[in-house]
């Protein structure tokens, strides 16, 4: 009925009003109300007039509905829907004029209009509908793609390596440069394998070819092993962090790492190489095979069953390869299954280490004019055997800016020492005279060992204050010794001065070796460094950080309840470590340890407590645990 019509458009229009849906529809809206009452109040061709009416005002209440879910109505839309209004508008007033004329209006010619304009009308919107749907579909894809991102952002991550960079020296390796990569281009080859002495500067090679590889987009991922504490990272671990690598890198390859993430829990170690490494790196059909950079596996613990796992990737070397850095060759009944090629890195030319030092010696400040001469910095090239650690060294050690002695007394101390490098010994020489040098009295020796063997161990950086409590050392003498060795540090990483690192993040690893290996030569010398006792050490304050911690421990339901920030949120997570690196295994001796002993004055419950907040750790270790309320000793693991 038109009636009915007309209320129903009314109602329409005036809640359009109220709440100012569709401004643009307004006038249609009014019009079409318009129309339908001219043909209310005759009889003029009623029938046709009403069709038209109804029409039109069917086809405004289906664009009402449309527009309404629109942030905004296209022009092209716009510039129609005034038409159409104005075309509505117009019959209107046409049939108005002829009631009063008694004017037939041309309604057949009217309806064909109007089904013309409204079938152009139509097509604009089901366009813009259609470009509408294409955009969000975009938009889920953009919602997908972010929780693809956090997936992947919850895989392990390695430490930035950016701060613990070596200076690249120009040419130094060019030749070698030009060997490797023609060793990457032999179709068979799945691994390049660069052994060389600590020192030579494998770090830095490699780093360099990561960048390289990452600006022809050709790098796949790169893991600088030495850049943090290894020990409680398991095979997956290391698998999951090179995955992540891969999406930061190649965003394309997320899909399907994320289906590895869903679908990986338990699988063998050479499934999940499959799917975490191989699959992703697969569905980027990239032209030739991406290269993924591993530095210094040799100083992770589980790299051979790692590169174990590799040998099914023999066949795939057109998708993926590694470039693989050691100090020695690899154990050939380890790897005799991954096809793998051995390149000798040998120490940099004469040539390279005079330039560096002529480049070098410049920026040392000098006093009292006494400067390097020529002859100086051609036997320091000599003397430095073409290890940049060595030339690294030198310079920081003659750049210290609060040490006692001048930089030209320093320099002759070192010249005097005429012991190459090449030797043997010529490494441990410089590092015994610069830690001597920086800690003369026994004292003060006694003080470094403490502090080193701690950050040998330390599985996380800690704030001086903390680290100060568990070494037991004042907090000005912890950065008294801090800002001493940043004279001999290869490394800086972020926030170093304010912080205390794990000791490899910071020195190279032939200091860290030579300290330990004094240790094992002699336990009585005086810059010995022992890392059973260093753990030992931190175990037991870890232990006496969680008894203090028992009352808090006992209403602790997760780690959300009461959060466990610095030094007891470490001891909450390194305590069994530690204990379990720093104590006899045998029964009777742990029973006469203080870390029994602290262990057996903490509270059931609280210890249990720990236990559930504690992170998993993937290293497993027998440890043998007893406290009150548990008459003999039961052995307790680290969780895998």
């Amino acid at each position: 009925m038109v009636g009915s019509g007309f209320t129903i458009l009314d109602i329409l229009k005036d809640a359009s009003e109220a709440i100012g849906v569709v401004p643009l529809l307004k006038p249609v809206v009014a019009s079409v109300v318009v129309l339908l009452r001219a043909v209310q109040q005759t009889q003029v061709n009623f029938d046709e007039m009403k069709a038209l009416a109804f029409t039109a005002g069917d086809f405004a209440l289906r664009l009402a509905e449309t527009c309404s879910t629109l942030s905004a109505v296209p022009t092209e839309v716009e510039n129609l829907i005034q038409e159409f209004n104005l075309y509505v508008s117009t019959r209107a007033e046409c049939h108005i004029h002829s009631i009063g004329t008694k004017e037939n209006c041309r309604n057949s010619i009217h309806k064909e209009e109007l089904s013309e304009l409204k079938a152009r009308l139509d097509t604009a919107v089901k366009q813009f509908q259609n470009a509408n749907l294409i955009t969000l579909h975009a938009s889920i894809k953009g919602v997908d793609a972010k929780v693809d991102q956090l997936a992947l952002k919850g895989l392990p991550k390695q430490a930035d390596p950016s701060a613990l960079r070596s200076e690249y020296m120009e040419d130094s390796r060019s030749v070698d440069v030009e060997k490797i990569s023609e060793q990457l281009l032999e179709v068979n080859n799945l691994v390049v394998w660069i052994e060389g002495p600590a020192g030579v500067g494998k770090s830095t090679l490699v780093d360099y070819l990561s960048q390289r590889l990452r600006s022809v987009g050709r790098l796949a991922a790169s893991l600088f092993l030495g850049a943090f504490p290894t020990d409680n990272f398991g095979p997956e671990t290391i698998i999951q962090m090179l995955s992540r690598e891969i999406g930061m890198n190649h965003p394309r390859a997320i899909p399907k790492i994320v289906e590895a993430i869903n679908g990986c829990n338990g699988l063998p170690l050479q499934d999940q190489v499959q799917r975490y490494i191989l699959d992703p790196l697969r569905s980027l059909a990239h032209p030739h095979p991406l290269i993924i950079i591993m530095d210094a596996v040799d100083e992770w613990k589980h790299h051979t069953s790692f590169i174990r796992e590799l040998g099914r990737l023999n066949l795939e070397t057109s998708t993926v390869k590694f470039i693989m850095t050691s100090r020695s060759k690899p154990q050939l009944s380890d790897h005799d299954k991954v096809s793998m090629h051995t390149y000798p890195l040998r120490p940099v030319s004469m040539d390279i280490m005079q330039s560096y030092f002529e480049k070098h010696l410049a920026t040392v400040p000098w006093v009292e004019g006494r400067r390097a001469c020529t002859t100086d910095v051609t036997r320091l090239a000599h003397l430095s055997g073409g290890l940049p650690v060595w030339a690294g060294t030198v310079i920081s050690m003659l750049s210290e800016q609060f040490s006692e002695s001048p930089p030209h007394e320093i320099l002759a101390g070192i010249l005097a020492s005429e012991r190459l490098v090449g030797s043997s010994e010529g490494l441990a020489e410089l590092y015994r005279t610069a830690v001597l040098r920086l800690f003369p009295s026994p004292d003060a020796q006694r003080h470094f060992r403490r502090y080193l063997g701690a950050a040998l161990v330390l599985m996380e950086p800690v704030s001086l204050p903390g680290f100060s409590k568990l070494v037991g050392m004042p907090t000005h003498l912890v950065k008294s010794i801090h800002s001493a060795l940043s004279a001999i540090q290869t490394r800086v990483p972020v926030d170093s001065e304010n912080t205390v690192h794990p000791a490899s993040t910071r020195f190279h690893l032939s200091f860290l070796e030579y300290f330990q290996a004094t240790a094992a030569l002699s336990a009585e010398d005086t810059v010995a460094v022992s890392a059973f006792d260093s753990h030992s050490v931190l175990g037991f304050v870890c232990l006496e950080v969680i008894r203090d911690l028992s009352p808090l421990l006992a209403h602790q339901t997760s780690s959300k309840s009461h959060p466990l920030h610095g030094i007891q949120g470490y001891a909450i997570r390194y305590w069994l470590l530690h204990v379990a690196y720093g104590t006899q295994r045998v029964q009777n001796e742990w029973l006469q340890t203080p870390q029994c002993m602290a262990l057996q004055a903490i509270a059931p419950d609280a210890l249990h407590r720990v236990g559930k907040l504690r992170p998993l750790c993937p290293t497993e270790v027998a440890l043998p645990v007893c406290w009150p309320g548990i008459s003999r000793c039961q052995p307790l693991e680290l969780d895998k």
